[in-house]
């Protein structure tokens, strides 16, 4: 288990950590903007592909934004500064929060702070002034804000005889605004805003959504054991043996690479057909990979193989899954400590063909056949192959020993963290996974993975030399500014990876997909606390705006707390 130095503890003690402007009840140690550290923070030297969010303007800033989250202590009696603009001098301004399993629309918005718009006016780009206010308050004591879980907010202006609701942006809004660039305040906020919030004005009981804080402590499985991976069920070890038996897995990684045409001795050391690289897996799994794929030919029939050394361990050799980041990647670059090699087999070009077409394998830091892959620091579920199959899809048959319906998942750059060494960062790189990219296209994919991998390239995937689009959103997204942010904010980042592999309802090739499956989704994530499936997934998601957008976009009336008595 990992202890922390006094230090730690001290930081831990005193610090709150908060999003887009939001004020600590205590002074921290370090200030630091939270909008992109839940995918980046543990790390001192790696980098991300992610870009550096910008910030509304001062002048027409609304804070805190919606899905603002604060890290390290229970909400309970956290004060938060809120502030916006009114286009009225001296007017009232009340800070409401909803009361404890309220809905949104008619619920129990209890006032907790009261304001007035300055009397001196502030302009941005536009004859109309605005005028700003600005109140500390505390958003909760008890029940309308529990721990590791969210309170609503709203915020009303009171005058001439009217009650009228005001807008609130979300994490994008600086980008927006960036992209606006220097034009009047009215369009800034009506490009701007949130898709979720209100018109400026717009009548009171008129909007079904409303504005979040976010607590992330405590997360998924500080309380409670969860069952990541586990919804592909579980077999025991002499049916993983069976397994191996029936797909001939051959018995060292040794033999996998001569038959599967790698160079054993050297897995860099590939022709053509070959495609490596090496990247933190921060998304899902949280340890170092270094990857290796090619395509074959076997008995006159084409194939996809990959080879995947996992590097990350404690002292002892032991995986260290959401362990240091920095040392796995050093591990991995010099390779040394690799804990396990994980291998996939695609026989033939069409998805979902014969059973067994997709093969996982699984050898140990000796290069020995291993039956058992914990993948988690829990090791929910370490059976081979019914934990691969959460994210790579399809079912196992433990009557016949075969997998149905699987599939290679895309190489998505931004779900992975890159060292800033020559020769292995992303820019480097970004060529063996586009090469990696067009391998997967090959092996039959299914049309989530199909229509990620043609619009990352922009169906130029076999150009060499391509650049990724890591901008691009699918069409069934782009319609409107709620998918776009759902997809930006929400789906990309916590759900493509695994979902690529999905076919049918649990597919989201479109905006309107995701919402039919609404209901499942709140419960997995906000009831069940099983989805993400993975453990550093649903961490991600703990410390981000993420559940924020789903109560709104997904109408949930749910707090969204971890499980557990907390």
């Amino acid at each position: 288990m990992r202890t922390a130095t006094a230090i730690q503890l001290l930081s831990l003690m005193l610090a709150t950590l908060c999003w887009f402007g939001c004020d600590p009840i205590v002074a921290p140690i370090e200030e630091k903007d939270e909008r992109t550290s839940n995918l980046e923070n543990r790390s001192r030297t790696l980098v991300s592909t992610k870009k550096e969010p910008k910030r509304v303007p001062p002048a027409i800033a609304i804070e805190p934004a919606d899905g603002t989250f604060f890290t390290d202590r229970a909400p309970s009696g956290l004060a938060v500064t809120f502030s916006g603009f009114t286009t009225e001098p001296g007017q009232t301004v009340e800070v409401q929060v909803l009361a404890a399993g309220a809905s949104v629309a008619n619920g129990n918005w209890v006032t907790i702070a009261t304001a007035a718009t300055a009397t001196t006016e502030t302009t941005f780009n536009d004859a109309d002034p605005i005028f700003r206010w600005e109140v500390r308050a505390v958003p909760s004591s008890g029940a309308e804000w529990p721990s590791g879980g969210l309170v609503r907010f709203r915020t009303v202006a009171v005058g001439n005889g009217e009650r009228t609701l005001l807008p609130f942006y979300d994490v994008s809004a600086g980008d927006c605004a960036a992209r606006v660039g220097e034009k009047s305040w009215k369009t800034v906020l009506k490009t701007c805003k949130s898709p979720f919030s209100p018109e400026l004005g717009a009548k009171l009981g008129s909007s079904t959504k409303a504005a979040s804080l976010v607590s992330s402590f405590p997360k998924p499985g500080d309380d409670f054991f969860p069952n990541y991976l586990s919804r592909k069920g579980y077999i025991e070890e002499e049916e993983t043996v069976a397994y191996y038996d029936a797909i001939a897995a051959p018995p060292t990684l040794a033999d996998f690479a001569d038959r599967f045409g790698f160079n054993a001795d050297d897995l860099f050391d590939g022709d053509g057909d070959q495609a490596s690289a090496l990247y933190y897996n921060n998304g899902d799994l949280a340890i170092g990979r270094e990857i290796h794929c090619r395509s074959f030919v076997e008995d006159g029939e084409q194939g996809t193989a990959c080879i995947t050394r996992n590097y990350g361990v404690l002292d002892d050799g032991t995986p260290d899954f959401s362990g240091d980041p920095d040392q796995a990647m050093r591990d991995a670059i010099d390779n040394v400590n690799s804990f396990a090699a994980v291998c996939m087999v695609k026989f033939g070009t069409k998805f979902n063909g014969a059973p067994n077409d997709v093969q996982f394998i699984v050898y140990d830091a000796q290069g020995e056949l291993a039956n058992r892959a914990g993948l988690d620091t829990f090791t929910s579920n370490d059976a081979i192959p019914n934990n691969c199959l959460n994210c790579h899809g399809g079912i196992y048959d433990r009557r016949n020993s075969v997998v149905i319906g699987a599939s290679f998942l895309p190489y998505d750059p931004e779900a992975f963290l890159f060292s800033n060494e020559p020769g292995f960062t992303y820019e480097d790189q970004e060529d063996e996974f586009r090469k990696l990219n067009v391998l997967v296209r090959n092996a039959g994919p299914p049309p989530g993975t199909l229509q990620f991998i043609n619009g990352l390239y922009g169906d130029e995937a076999e150009v060499e030399g391509t650049k990724s689009n890591l901008d691009w959103i699918p069409s069934g997204w782009a319609s409107t500014q709620e998918g776009k942010t759902m997809y930006r904010e929400v789906y990309k980042q916590f759900c493509r990876t695994c979902h690529t592999s999905q076919v049918g309802d649990y597919g989201f090739l479109t905006y309107e997909d995701f919402k039919a499956e609404g209901a499942k989704s709140l419960q997995g994530a906000c009831i069940g606390n099983d989805m993400p499936v993975a453990e550093a997934t649903m961490n991600h998601l703990w410390r981000s705006p993420a559940r924020a957008y789903l109560l709104n976009s997904l109408e949930g009336a749910s707090s969204c707390s971890p499980v557990g008595d907390f």
